[in-house]
């Protein structure tokens, strides 16, 4: 499945770059996108196992737990000293 979606995410992000047919290349980009938000951060988000999606444990759920969770690291490299 992750080929699929790396396959998926390089030629479509190609074809939107390049301008080549984007509605079309941006309809499977919204497709992973959505499923990567609802097999992540759903589950957090209301606190709860949904379906097959399995929530880890955490101090808190909700709102702010999630967005702390979806929340990119800043890489050492880019921290100021």
């Amino acid at each position: 499945m992750a080929t699929l979606v790396g396959v998926t995410e390089i030629v479509a992000g190609l074809m939107v770059t390049l301008g080549v047919l984007t509605r079309a290349a941006a309809l499977p980009l919204v497709v992973v996108m959505l499923v990567a938000i609802v097999t992540t951060k759903l589950p957090i988000l209301v606190g709860h196992d949904i379906g097959p999606f399995r929530v880890r444990s955490l101090d808190t759920y909700g709102f702010w737990s999630m967005a702390h969770e979806a929340r990119a690291a800043t890489p050492a490299k880019l921290e100021r000293t």
